[in-house]
């Protein structure tokens, strides 16, 4: 017995040729192009959504994280700000060589 793919293969050879017209109905190619872009059209946009809503959570995990890691510094922030830091020095003397 015959494998089934080779008899299909084997009538599609027997079955007569036709020959295609020459040029599609008139305005057929308005069409399909029109849904086409239509289509892409619609597709367009659900990319566009889907990129900013997972774009959006991963901010918001990135920023709560951030802030849970760095909760201690945030809270020694302000007796911070009250002593000097090491960049015034710097600071400091770029200013008084930029200056001469």
């Amino acid at each position: 017995m015959k494998d089934p793919i080779d008899r299909l293969l084997a009538t599609a050879a027997q079955a007569p040729q036709m020959q295609p017209d020459s040029e599609p109905p008139f305005g057929l190619e308005t069409r399909v192009i029109a849904a086409w872009r239509e289509r892409l059209a619609g597709k367009a946009n659900e990319g566009w959504r889907e990129f900013a809503a997972s774009s959006a959570v991963i901010a918001a995990l990135v920023t709560i994280l951030s802030v849970v890691l760095n909760f201690h510094a945030l809270q020694e922030l302000p007796k911070q700000a009250s002593q000097p830091s090491e960049f015034s020095v710097a600071e400091s003397t770029i200013r008084l060589a930029l200056n001469q």
